[in-house]
């Protein structure tokens, strides 16, 4: 559809179907010519409305609205600017005409989506900058630190942003922002967004559509919305440029502000545990190298034999979800042991150049846990001690029965003697200290319990 703008006197979105209802119904006006009537009755002479359409070409077209013909319901005296004739068409224009600005403006206060947006600026309860690079991720600055946003939660803040709507319009003019708190330096909020560069401009409502699709790409602009005093439930605001002041829900001083913090990517690493194919700990001068094949994992260093793949598999799932818990400075870092570690883990992930690198420091008070980051980032988790202790990936099997076999002989050997047990037709003997019958369920549950042994 149509995209209507208002220009005058205030500057912003228009209701464009109440615009395009109301030039619709003026494209084939069409009246009957009036003769020999008295300019008092025409209301000509100081016509109650001046109506100027421009058509598609740039052609202006000025009509002159004087008052209801008498005694004739729906009728109306018109006139063409500078001529002479006097018409009279079947339309009452008081219903569309009488209404205020506010009627035919947008309740929608941000002409964008947030997806146009490359960065955005938070001046309120902290101060902070979003950017959003040509890869498409974001990142934000605040209080002398930078890193990785959290793009799902940077796109829901830019939602709330361009979804904001007005609850009441308030005056027209910048003449008295100062009044509802909105001058500059005295906003309780001001939120500035970037547009790309590469969107196209908005045109005029009297512009022609060609000419639009040939303009060329503006650069970027922003738009910055300002908050400031509280009223009610909600709280007067305004956009810079446009010149008019309304009421939104007060509750966006804490939708459009939420802590720097809560922003940031707070995972330690990014990676699917599905796809970790090798995993090296270091630790309390102990080392160990895992290796995954056909689902199970194996020990290749110090050793060469199975592992625990539970106790891996267990680690990787915890370092997957891992979030950071502080972004420290190099102060904190050092607390938690951080800037000098103690120990490291080495992720190699399938479709990765490079392997995921952690860093390991000290443990908490309470020795349960372990402090842990990636070696290029800020953010500092904990994980339980004991998953990234050396020892736990060793494989707790002893003893294995082979699949498909049936025990026959029990020796048990000891300083002082040997116990021999047989299977003989189906039924347990024992041969040694001596030849004698044997409680067969005793012997079915030791039997049993030696087909798998573990540590």
């Amino acid at each position: 559809g149509e995209d209507w703008r208002i220009v005058q006197p205030v500057r912003g979105k228009a209701e464009s179907w109440r615009v395009s209802s109301l030039a619709d119904s003026l494209k084939d006006l069409q009246g009957e010519a009036a003769s020999d009537v008295a300019a008092d009755v025409t209301g000509l002479d100081k016509p109650r409305w001046t109506l100027t359409l421009a058509d598609d070409k740039g052609v202006s077209h000025v009509l002159e609205i004087g008052l209801p013909r008498p005694l004739e319901s729906g009728q109306t005296y018109v006139r063409p600017k500078g001529g002479q004739q006097v018409f009279v068409v079947k339309r009452d224009f008081g219903a569309d005409l009488r209404k205020p600005v506010s009627e035919y403006c947008s309740k929608s206060i941000i002409d964008a989506k947030s997806d146009q947006l490359a960065g955005a600026k938070v001046i309120g309860k902290a101060t902070y900058e979003l950017s959003k690079a040509t890869s498409g991720d974001w990142s934000i600055a605040y209080e002398g630190q930078q890193g990785k946003a959290d793009a799902g939660k940077v796109r829901s803040l830019l939602d709330k942003f361009t979804g904001l709507t007005v609850e009441k319009f308030v005056s027209d003019g910048e003449n008295a922002l100062s009044a509802y708190g909105l001058s500059k330096g005295k906003e309780r909020l001001v939120f500035t967004a970037e547009l790309k560069s590469d969107e196209p401009a908005s045109q005029p409502a009297t512009q022609a559509a060609t000419q639009a699709a040939t303009q060329p790409a503006k650069p970027a602009r922003t738009i910055t919305l300002r908050v400031g005093n509280l009223v009610d439930k909600n709280a007067f605001a305004t956009v810079d440029g446009e010149g008019s002041v309304f009421q939104v829900k007060a509750t966006l001083l804490e939708d459009l502000q939420p802590k720097a913090v809560e922003l940031r990517d707070k995972a330690v690493a990014t990676f699917a545990a599905d796809d970790v194919e090798r995993v090296e700990v270091t630790l309390g001068g102990q080392a160990v190298e895992l290796k995954k094949a056909n689902f199970q994992w194996r020990m290749v260093k110090p050793i060469d034999s199975f592992a625990n793949s539970q106790a891996v598999r267990s680690l990787v799932s915890d370092l997957e979800g891992l979030e950071a818990q502080e972004f420290p400075d190099q102060v904190k870092l050092a607390a938690y042991g951080l800037t000098k570690p103690a120990g490291t883990v080495v992720l190699h992930v399938k479709g990765k150049s490079e392997p995921v690198r952690l860093e390991v420091g000290s443990r908490s008070g309470s020795g349960e846990l372990v402090y842990i980051k990636s070696a290029g980032g800020p953010g500092v988790a904990a994980i339980e001690a004991g998953k990234l202790q050396p020892a736990s990936f060793y494989d707790t099997l002893l003893a294995q029965k082979p699949a498909g076999t049936v025990v026959e002989k029990l020796t048990l050997k000891r300083p002082d003697a040997a116990l021999e047990l047989v299977r003989a037709e189906g039924k347990w003997k024992m041969l040694q200290p001596v030849q004698a019958e044997v409680d067969q369920a005793v012997v079915e549950r030791l039997a049993m319990g030696l087909e798998r042994v573990k540590a």
